[in-house]
């Protein structure tokens, strides 16, 4: 029988971290982090959060500002107050109305879905 973890890294509010992080679980960012980040799991991004850096992820929901580029190996979700300066590379995006991008989006799969929702 197999088990399953659910382990989730979380960087809480008012935590700066400079330098990359790789994980092989889920991560929740609430805090500042410097660095690029690889996230074998989900990457959840509260409002409160701030990236500076490339994200390397499985999925991704954000309400957060990302200063760098994405590739997202399954979905990703930007949420209303979210804001990307960088490009996107996704397989599936969900993009909540007041979300702002500045950059490219770019489907790594040529039947992959764009929504938009309200």
């Amino acid at each position: 029988m197999a088990t399953v973890t659910s382990e989730v890294c979380i960087i809480a509010e008012g935590t700066v971290l400079e330098g990359d992080i790789v994980t092989e679980t889920s991560l929740r960012l609430e805090g500042i982090v410097l660095g690029n980040v690889q996230c074998k799991g989900r990457f959840v991004l509260s409002n409160t959060a701030i990236l500076k850096g490339n994200v390397n992820a499985r999925s991704i929901i954000s309400d957060a500002r990302i200063e760098g580029d994405i590739y997202v190996s399954d979905t990703i979700h930007l949420k209303s107050s979210s804001h990307v300066l960088g490009s996107i590379c996704y397989n599936e995006i969900v993009i909540d109305k007041g979300a702002v991008i500045n950059g490219t989006l770019s489907n790594t799969q040529a039947n992959s879905t764009v929504q938009n929702e309200e």
